[in-house]
């Protein structure tokens, strides 16, 4: 006969299949109690699996469901579970539709009365039989060892107090100690172990209770507080039904007190590991342990930390929303794999903006890897720091915040944490990475002109506008030669416009011209306009803050410097070998004639260094930089990508241009100098040479011979600094440098002496 559809009924009343259950677990639950009535009994195996089961999905339900299984039991007893059991689960069903689950405590009281005698005499038969069959046993092994904790004297006040110890409570039985729970020391040995595995979750709640009381920081770790606080509550609520099993004096023995504890034992391991593995660690670090469980062997395991992981990642997964909808990073605990170290608010900040004043906001945002939640990969995580950091950049520092606002980003905790399965988050991350990026290089091109700047900053600070520098070096050395304390700013400025206005320069952008300024360094008294004269290039916010911080202002401030020396001495040294070609075309006898050999071999062999050395640091470090630098901006970049390129733009110049070690920026300083000091040497020859032709009265021969001999001299030390500097330069493991090497000995002259 089946019963299962009035079964069905009876259990959904007291057992909602929706929400409480999924279908599977109702229907598990169901084949079980049919199972019971089909045997006949409900104190069986059946009995607790369902029990287990309605544990681990609904614990709430719990006392319903065990009243439900002791109604069909007594029915059972009445009726069988032949044909005359239908009418008692139909009038059941017809109670239970008038009054509600109250109405099985009723019923049960009902038919335990009605049947009261009944019982009574089954219950004296079987103590009956029970008396003689422990004779029979008696009899047979006087010296057996066995013993049922039912029939001992022992079991009865050591399964009364189970219920408080488990909650952590003294008794008369067991009695708490610093080390854990101690028990009599004349308990039979047979009852150890059984007793010892029934307070096994005694201990773990006390323990647990301790980690509870321990202060923790973070949100993270509160929330897993709080889902272990929930988890607590739930095993409470199994403990009251196991009480009332025992009060009510069921079937309850110790050994059934541990299978019916079994699931919220091995809860509260889980929960125990949990707590202590955590205990320290905030956010990422966190949910990597819970993550971790997720893949333990024993699926109840696996898929209780999976619950715990959603339910503790909420506050994470805000915190995420918000850096990849707005670039807001609301993390008072650290929880989060981003930190972030400011003294000013974002509308403080953008007020410094206003003012120009923005300057060098690198080192704002820090990534750390080790917060990183194992279930986000690596590349992942760096693409959410770069999406959320870009989002920033466009709300502050670019003013932007209206589209920032207008953008959504939806996210649940599933596609946070299921990457194994369909990885959401990747390809979430990813689309909005994009879209933001993009963005950001629209901004930074079409609003804030960083292309045009780029190219200011090398034509400029690089030298790399030649017909303006020509000009400038025509315009300005007369003020340059004259000392540096007798120098003023707009006689720097004059300069620098009347030179934009005569060259090329003048087709510019505005908004790069209006950049360039002339500045004097503060080197001390003595010092020479030449050495004092520096060009700057004054970017904005928000490109300040990204090309021209600190170091890379020293940068540029050094590369500069080097090259406008070697522009000067060109500009020294080609005038120079201008006026000795004029004066050969005059070919005058005098005594100058035995002069212009050595100083014309000198002047020839510094132009053809210097020259050589301009076209190797223009075209081969400058340019092939700049080549590189243009064609990685061709892909769209972060914010830390455009810095990191221009970093790396900045650093190819300074060790291939020979400016990374100090020796070498030493050696070739030694060699302008050689060569600005042979340039006012061939301004006193032609000196000489102008008096000689005017008839003016002096004693030439005395100091021609003081010239010739400072000309020996010079060109000596010129040639010994070649010589140093091709010694080093043969060391670096570049084949440009190398090629340099070539250039500059093409004829051997230097080889011998190297």
């Amino acid at each position: 006969m089946d019963h299962r559809d009035a079964l069905d009924w009876l259990l959904n009343e007291i057992l909602p299949r929706d929400p409480v259950l999924s279908l599977a677990d109702y229907d598990e639950i169901l084949n079980h109690v049919h199972d019971m009535v089909w045997a006949g009994h409900t104190n069986g195996p059946e009995y607790d699996e369902v029990l287990l089961r309605v544990q681990r999905a609904a614990p709430e339900y719990l006392p319903g469901v065990n009243n439900f299984l002791n109604v069909i039991s007594v029915l059972l007893e009445q009726f069988g579970n032949g044909p005359a059991l239908v009418d008692p689960l139909e009038r059941l069903k017809d109670r239970l539709q008038g009054g509600g689950l109250s109405v099985l405590e009723e019923v049960l009281g009902e038919i335990n009365g009605d049947h009261k005698k009944t019982q009574n005499q089954q219950q004296q038969q079987q103590q009956q039989q029970q008396k003689q069959q422990q004779a029979a046993k008696m009899s047979r092994d006087n010296t057996s060892t066995t013993m049922d904790p039912l029939q001992d004297p022992w079991s009865t006040p050591l399964l009364l107090d189970v219920p408080y110890i488990i909650q952590g409570l003294h008794t008369k039985s067991y009695e708490w100690t610093a080390e854990g729970i101690e028990m009599d020391k004349n308990m039979p040995i047979q009852l150890v172990s059984l007793v010892s595995e029934a307070l096994e979750p005694a201990l773990l709640y006390r323990q647990i209770r301790e980690y509870l009381d321990t202060p923790t920081s973070g949100l993270t770790a509160q929330a897993l507080k709080g889902v272990v606080e929930q988890e607590l509550r739930n095993y409470l609520g199994v403990v009251s039904v196991l009480e009332s099993e025992i009060r009510n004096k069921g079937d309850v023995t110790l050994r059934r007190c541990v299978l019916l504890l079994k699931e919220a034992t091995l809860a509260l391991r889980v929960l125990f590991g949990l707590l202590r593995d955590c205990s320290g660690l905030l956010g990422g670090q966190i949910l990597s342990v819970v993550y971790k469980l997720t893949f333990d062997g024993e699926e109840t395991v696996s898929k209780f930390a999976s619950r715990i992981l959603i339910l503790i990642s909420a506050s994470w997964n805000g915190i995420l929303r918000q850096w990849l909808s707005h670039g807001v990073l609301n993390d008072p605990y650290g929880d989060f794999f981003v930190t972030f170290r400011t003294s000013e608010s974002d509308a403080e900040y953008q007020e410094l903006i206003r003012q120009g004043k923005g300057g060098d906001r690198s080192g704002l945002f820090t990534f750390d890897k080790s917060n990183i939640p194992e279930y986000i990969p690596e590349k992942v995580a760096k693409q959410i720091f770069a999406t959320g950091k870009s989002l920033y950049f466009v709300r502050v520092d670019c003013g932007l915040a209206n589209w920032v606002e207008r953008r959504k980003v939806e996210l649940t905790a599933e596609e946070i944490t299921d990457l194994r399965v369909c990885g959401s988050l990747k390809k979430l991350v990813d689309s909005i990475y994009q879209e933001v990026v993009s963005y950001l290089n629209t901004v930074l091109r079409d609003k804030f002109h960083l292309d045009d700047h780029l190219q200011g900053i090398k034509s400029y600070l690089l030298i790399g506008q030649g017909d303006f520098f020509q000009t400038l070096l025509d315009n300005i050395s007369p003020t340059l030669a004259r000392p540096s304390n007798t120098l003023f700013r707009h006689d720097l400025t004059s300069a620098l416009e009347a030179s934009i206005r005569e060259s090329n320069a003048r087709f510019d952008k505005e908004w790069v011209l209006r950049n360039l300024d002339a500045r004097i360094l503060e080197l001390g008294h003595g010092a020479l306009g030449w050495d004092v004269f520096t060009l700057e290039y004054h970017l904005q916010p928000p490109l300040e803050g990204i090309l021209m911080g600190s170091m890379e202002k020293k940068s540029y401030l050094r590369i500069f410097n080097f090259l406008w020396r070697i522009k000067r001495v060109s500009h020294a040294l080609n005038n120079g070998w201008r006026r000795m070609r004029i004066q050969s075309f005059a070919n005058p006898q005098n005594s100058l004639s035995t002069i212009w050999p050595s100083l014309r071999l000198a002047m020839a062999q510094m132009i053809h260094f210097i020259n050589e050395l301009q076209y190797y640091i223009i075209f081969e470090v400058i340019e092939t930089s700049w080549t590189k630098l243009q064609h990685k901006l061709v892909t769209q970049v972060t914010v830390d990508e455009l810095q990191n390129l221009h970093q790396q733009f900045l650093q190819d110049i300074m060790s291939k241009g020979l400016l990374h070690t100090d020796n070498l920026v030493a050696d070739l300083h030694s060699l302008l100098k050689h060569a600005i000091k042979m340039s006012g040497l061939v301004d006193g020859v032609f000196e000489i040479q102008y008096q000689i032709l005017t008839g003016a009265d002096g004693d030439y021969d005395d100091r021609l011979e003081t010239l010739s001999e400072q000309i020996a001299l010079v060109q000596r030390g010129f040639e010994q600094g070649v010589v140093s500097l091709l010694r080093v330069l043969r060391t670096v493991r570049d084949e440009d440098v190398q090629f340099l090497t070539t250039r500059l000995d093409f004829n051997g002259y230097y080889h011998s002496s190297v």
